[in-house]
């Protein structure tokens, strides 16, 4: 008897997997993982499957449908889908692909991040057949082992998540817009580094690098992946924590010298960002 849904074919693989409490509160962790063959006939519909799906096509052509619109998956490109939200896949005609349904802490808020630096849950990874020999492991370990490691499992599973994260960065790199790109955000960082101690804005350095403000602050969180005014205050944080540790300079001074308007401003956000005063860092050792 064929238990397998209906339209896939026999030699496919599916395997569940009930993750430890542990992992389930500390860990990222598999559902379930498999690789399907599958004819025109096949189709999934849900509303709530409660995860994440990572699925990479090896022939044909799998149609999704997430959050309203509808996407093509094509032989050698992968889709991350949000499977909390109302969501269904179908192939166009004959498809093979694999698939690996996971959960973690913060895969959401990662989910959010990919997807943006993409503009779509679907693409392409700069070595495939790499990345598709690993979704293939982890099927071929769970297969094969009926006691999964599950740091193992949360590490493969935050490798993807990170391949996934900055491939559109190397991606950028190698066309000319990309260069351009890459000129621009340099230049936007070496800027900020020269002048950490002035009242800079955001539109400031826009205006250095020639774009308007938003223009900018999208290349800059794509590139960066943090907004201007985000990785401004970080970078006059640092500067901070070098002076409060090598130098004696009073703390309202090194306020000003990282471009702090006033030492309660400069010591609220040290505070908010560390956990600790600027007064409390110091007194600690290196």
């Amino acid at each position: 008897m064929n238990l397998l849904p209906e339209g896939v074919l026999t030699g496919s693989d599916v395997y569940f997997y009930t993750p430890s409490q542990m992992a389930r509160s500390q860990l990222y962790y598999f559902t379930s993982v498999g690789r399907f063959f599958c004819e025109s006939s096949y189709s999934v519909d849900r509303e709530d499957y409660g995860n994440y799906l990572l699925a990479y096509v090896e022939r044909g052509t799998l149609l999704v449908k997430t959050k309203g619109q509808r996407f093509g998956v094509h032989q050698g490109e992968v889709a991350f889908i949000d499977c909390h939200t109302p969501h269904s896949y179908w192939p166009l005609d004959a498809v093979d692909f694999t698939w690996l349904h996971f959960e973690g802490q913060n895969t959401a808020a990662l989910h959010k991040m990919i997807t943006a630096i993409h503009e779509s849950p679907v693409f392409r990874v700069n070595d495939p057949q790499q990345f598709l020999k690993k979704m293939k492991n982890v099927v071929f370990q769970i297969k094969y082992n009926p006691v999964n490691n599950e740091y193992r499992d949360s590490m493969e599973i935050y490798s993807f998540l990170i391949t996934m994260l900055t491939e559109h960065v190397v991606n950028l790199s190698k066309h000319e817009s990309g260069r351009i790109t890459e000129t621009v955000i340099n230049d936007a960082i070496h800027y900020i580094e020269e002048h950490l101690q002035d009242d800079l804005t955001v539109s400031m350095i826009a205006g250095h690098v020639g774009l308007s403000e938003s223009h900018f602050s999208r290349k800059f969180r794509a590139a960066v992946n943090t907004s201007p005014k985000d990785y401004l205050i970080r970078r006059r944080l640092t500067r901070a924590k070098l002076l409060l540790k090598t130098t004696e300079l009073p703390i309202k001074e090194i306020a000003f010298q990282v471009g702090f308007n006033s030492e309660s401003h400069f010591t609220n956000s040290f505070s908010g960002m560390n956990g600790i005063s600027p007064r409390e860092f110091r007194k600690l050792k290196i």
